[in-house]
């Protein structure tokens, strides 16, 4: 026996304060406040009744997300305590629910299951499929939220027993997650008996209408996304006390909308009279988001004199910020939203505001996202200029393409303390953010096109804790754009989804990933590599530097053999095709340097200077059984020839013996064969006969050919177009062979310059 409840003893854990539960609980228990609240979880658990062992002294009990069919008077026996139940998703309609979980019963309630819960406050029955209200519900609740049930008819009956709740949540009961076959409907008078009620819920419920007779306790009413199209000046007229209204959603503006959307006919704006808010004289916060609004009449505001929070977003007002009057009568606004209400297939060259919007002394958010424009301006701003508190301006999604940052200085005691500029098509940042601004705490650049961050970017924005530079086009961020001193005192920095290049220049950036104690999200998954093909996909922070330095020494020793083979094939390539010009210029620089000079004299001594492939004996014997048979021994006029072999100084240099009988003979001849044209000897002679025409602007050169030769060179045939008498050819029939030595007589008789075209006389 004793042993038995040594055992139960030991199952029990026992609290601080004294309070017991079976380990075997599926739920969590926490104590709060020295005991005076015990919360139990049991969000999740799978469970299809409540559990036992729930402490006696419970007050807050949270059954979410399980799958309890029914309730009754015994459910919560002993648990006297509960302050709130929180029973919601235990049968979620169909359309919102699991697919592979899909609860087709509603959850059952019993009469008085919760009357003898004498402390309740707060019950929590959203998202069970009931399709009515539960009855004896205990006198002294004050919240009830019934959203996402089949509950569509109000009336004075099924509302008795609320009439001391002050705050009730009954929307979401009819609308396209969660269709009714029924039309919701609202006795006139049904909520009239409610003497405490400060906040009604009735979004999304389908009504085409607003209930009348609604209670003077009132001070918040969210009426959003119904079928309501126009309010008139009977629907707020007794709710004197209301501080919160929310009319948005009905007649939506249904262009790019993420939900099943339908507009009012002809998609007409709400209407509402000029006069509906004239008795809400306390209203702080109204929301007219998705209301098709065209206009907004100054009439509104004429006595919302304590007006806050005024969203406006989502409607057609491009047009109407331009000339609107009616921020003139709102001084004490503090918020404003005027968030997508860009024309359709428009986009501006800049934001217009009407000079109106200098008159919100208060204002310290501006919402302006989704106007759509191209440039922000001094002038955009103008007006916002005299604003002495404004703090926030949200210019997200706006394609802007041209901004200047420093212009929102220009404001009036203006501390950008959050900026968001995401979902543009911003391409660069600021050279220097902290020269725009010194007070910017949270910059958001996110959804931008950014390729890269400037050296300077964050210099001396010693203020900025929150940056985001998620989803650009970023390759690479340079040591300078981060700054040490302005690192150690931010939060969080949002890399991801950029296109790093991890190639071995951004050693410094992986190694700074690595060491940093700034928080980055998704640093070792989506913080990825693009390129190269190898880093493709992988985190920049496991990026092996390694592996670089390796690289770094396979580019130099790549770099040295690569100008080795260069240097080696350039001097194979430059001996092979110009070796006998580089020995030319060698010995003619030599000679030079050695003091070599030409040799001048007042008359030749030879009358040709003839230069020939003395290694072919065919043409040596040509030379001297005919030329010199012809030239020297016959004729009226004999010639005088200079020949290598018999008129050269033995043991003379030879670039010297070549030089000398060139400038000692009036014309050099050339004996031309295929071969000897190939040969280096032929152009260094060459060479040097044609630097006389340069020199002297003496033409000596007499070109014979002995056989047959392709005329391919443009230097030939620039030639016989200039001086065709001086490019002879040995003629093959005996017969020509007389004219063929009169020719040459003639050529080796006269001065070149002077046999030349008359179109390049005076040229040459």
């Amino acid at each position: 026996m004793c042993v038995a409840l040594l055992t139960l003893w030991s199952c029990l854990p026992i609290l601080a304060t004294g309070i017991y539960y079976p380990k075997t609980l599926p739920c969590d228990v926490n104590e709060i406040n020295n005991g005076s609240e015990v919360k139990v979880d049991c969000t999740e658990r799978s469970l299809k009744k409540i559990p036992h062992g729930i402490p006696r002294d419970t007050t807050n009990l949270t059954l979410t997300i399980n799958h309890i069919p029914s309730l009754n008077s015994t459910s919560f026996y002993g648990l006297e305590n509960l302050t709130e139940i929180d029973m919601r998703c235990n049968c979620v309609p169909i359309k919102i629910g699991p697919k592979d979980k899909m609860c087709l019963k509603s959850v059952t309630i019993e009469e008085n299951t919760f009357s003898r819960l004498s402390n309740l406050r707060a019950l929590y029955l959203d998202g069970n499929q009931l399709y009515s209200i539960p009855k004896g519900l205990p006198s002294n609740l004050i919240l009830l939220s019934l959203e996402v049930n089949h509950i569509y008819y109000l009336s004075k009956a099924n509302l008795s027993e609320l009439r001391y709740v002050e705050v009730l949540y009954l929307g979401q009961n009819c609308y396209f997650r969660n269709p009714c076959n029924d039309s919701y409907d609202i006795e006139d008078d049904a909520f009239l008996q409610f003497n405490n009620l400060k906040l009604l819920s009735l979004k999304s419920n389908n009504l085409s209408f607003i209930p009348h007779q609604l209670p003077t306790t009132l001070k918040e009413l969210y009426l959003y996304n119904n079928n309501i199209q126009e309010v008139t000046d009977e629907d707020f007229k007794n709710l004197t006390n209301l501080e919160i209204l929310d009319i948005s959603g009905n007649c939506p503006r249904c262009y790019n909308a993420p939900f099943p959307c339908s507009p009012c006919p002809n998609n007409a704006p709400l209407k509402i009279s000029k006069t509906a808010f004239k008795m809400l004289t306390k209203l702080k916060t109204l929301r007219l988001h998705s209301n098709s609004l065209t206009s907004v009449p100054s009439e509104w505001f004429d006595t919302t004199t304590e007006l806050r929070v005024l969203d406006l977003s989502s409607n057609f007002l491009a047009r109407e910020l331009e000339i609107t009057a009616f921020p003139k009568f709102l001084g004490k606004l503090e918020e404003l939203d005027l968030s997508f209400n860009y024309e359709l297939q428009k986009y501006p060259q800049t934001l217009r505001l009407s000079c109106s919007f200098s008159s919100l002394k208060s204002l310290k958010i501006f919402r302006m996202k989704g106007y759509v424009f191209q440039q922000l301006t001094t002038e955009s701003i103008a007006h916002l200029k005299p604003l002495p508190n404004l703090e926030v301006v949200d210019l997200g999604t706006n394609f802007i393409k041209m901004t200047k940052l420093s212009i929102l200085m220009e404001l009036k005691s203006f501390k950008i303390i959050i900026l968001d500029l995401s979902g543009n098509s911003l391409t660069t940042v600021p050279d220097v953010l902290s020269n725009c601004t010194t007070s910017l705490e949270k910059l958001i650049l996110h959804k931008n096109q950014i390729l890269k961050l400037t050296p300077d970017f964050l210099k001396g924005a010693y203020h900025l804790k929150y940056l985001d530079l998620s989803s650009n086009h970023i390759q690479y961020i340079e040591k300078s754009s981060l700054p040490d001193d302005v690192l150690n005192h931010m939060d969080m920095l949002l890399l991801h989804q950029n296109r790093f290049l991890c190639t071995c220049n951004a050693t410094w950036f992986v190694t700074w990933l690595n060491r940093t104690t700034v928080t980055i999200p998704r640093l070792g998954t989506d913080v990825t590599c693009v390129a190269p093909g190898a880093q493709r996909g992988r985190p920049v922070i496991s990026v092996d530097l390694l592996a670089c330095q390796h690289h770094y020494l396979s580019i130099i020793l790549s770099t040295l053999m690569t100008s080795l083979v260069l240097i080696l094939v350039t001097l194979s390539i430059s001996s092979h095709l110009f070796m006998w010009d580089v020995w030319y210029i060698y010995h003619f620089c030599r000679a030079k340097l050695k003091g070599y000079r030409r040799l001048y004299s007042q008359s030749a001594v030879y009358d040709a200077f003839v230069i020939y492939d003395k290694e072919d004996p065919a043409v040596s014997e040509w030379v001297t059984k005919e030329m010199c048979a012809h030239l020297e021994e016959c004729g009226d006029r004999r010639l005088t020839l200079c020949l290598e072999d018999r008129d050269w100084m033995p043991g003379c240099p030879l670039i010297d013996n070549l030089s000398q009988s060139i400038h000692r003979s009036k014309r050099t001849v050339f004996i031309l064969t295929k071969k000897y044209i190939k040969g280096g000897n032929f152009k260094t002679a060459f060479y040097m006969a044609h630097q006389r025409l340069m020199d002297e602007k003496n033409d000596v050169i007499v070109l014979i050919f002995l056989e047959k030769v392709p005329c391919n060179s443009k230097y030939l045939r620039l030639r016989k177009r200039l001086y065709k008498r001086s490019v002879l050819e040995w003629p093959t029939n005996p017969q020509a062979q007389p004219y063929f030595w009169f020719s040459l007589r003639s050529v080796l008789a006269t001065e070149g310059h002077k046999q030349y075209n008359n179109l390049f006389k005076e040229t040459l």
